[in-house]
């Protein structure tokens, strides 16, 4: 992983590390408290960055360790559909999918 989670992705800038709160902060915390955490409906916002970035926000996602990749069906073709379901069965990388 790089510096920050996520690094590939076009983001707002961040204060420098180290910082007292940031994602994997409150990963850590949800998860002590047994909360299971999603990504909400950031996925969206990846997919206009193209497949290649979907494939490696899912795959860090894993490596952070959310819990759950929120997907809205109707922003997904039947073919992406697909290939991230068969994606998603022959990885861990989540525990659950939404659609």
């Amino acid at each position: 992983m790089a510096d920050r989670a996520f690094s590939f992705l076009k983001t707002n800038p961040r204060q420098a590390k180290p910082r007292s709160r940031g994602l994997v902060e409150l990963l850590n915390l949800c998860h002590k408290h047994n909360v299971l955490v999603s990504t909400g409906g950031f996925l969206e916002y990846v997919l206009t960055q193209g497949a290649e970035a979907v494939d490696d926000y899912v795959r860090e996602c894993r490596e952070v360790s959310f819990d759950i990749v929120w997907r809205e069906a109707p922003f997904f073709t039947e073919r992406e559909r697909a290939r991230y379901s068969k994606s998603r069965a022959k990885s861990s990388a989540t525990k659950n999918w939404s659609t």
